[in-house]
């Protein structure tokens, strides 16, 4: 069974009907519309978590990768250092030596003809002595440019690893 009752008002009550059922049309507009907004602002936080997350792991990445870099760098200073003191104490022993030898030489000088075969033995031993000490001599210089050259590496990478944590703060300023 049907109702069908009809129901009479007057045009100022239709009138505030009708405003109150456009007015509540316009409501549940905007709510749908606040709806997809909050959706799509939960996407968007979601992008944002989700690039904050690779961000941070690749910061840790980076820190854990430098912080293996310097401990290896110190280890191969303080191996350079303990070579380069070693490098010093032999090339002041090997000084000593051929002072010593030049000593010798001259003795055996006075009396050439007396000690001439001693005289031989000594020159050569000073012949191997100046190598030796321009070959420790030039190991010296060798480290002691590859230690110049790591005080310049270790500047650079202080200077890389302040400008990696500068854009690590604009990317959390930007993504946060």
């Amino acid at each position: 069974m049907k109702n069908n009752k009809t129901i009479t008002i007057t045009r100022a009550e239709y009138e505030q009907l009708n405003k109150a059922a456009n007015a509540a049309v316009e409501h549940a507009c905007e709510l749908f519309q606040a709806a997809r907004l909050v959706d799509e602002l939960k996407a968007r936080i979601a992008e944002l978590e989700a690039a904050n997350k690779r961000i941070a792991e690749s910061r840790d990445r980076w820190k854990t990768w430098w912080g293996m870099q310097r401990d290896t760098h110190k280890k191969h200073i303080a191996e350079l250092e303990t070579e380069r003191d070693a490098l010093k104490d032999k090339i002041d022993d090997l000084e000593f030596e051929v002072i010593t030898l030049t000593t010798d030489v001259r003795s055996v000088e006075a009396d050439a003809a007396f000690h001439q075969e001693r005289w031989e033995e000594v020159e050569d031993q000073l012949v191997r002595a100046e190598e030796e000490r321009n070959e420790w001599f030039s190991k010296y210089q060798n480290l002691k440019t590859r230690t110049d050259n790591y005080d310049f590496l270790v500047y650079k990478t202080r200077e890389q690893t302040e400008e990696i944590y500068r854009l690590v703060r604009e990317i959390n300023k930007l993504g946060g």
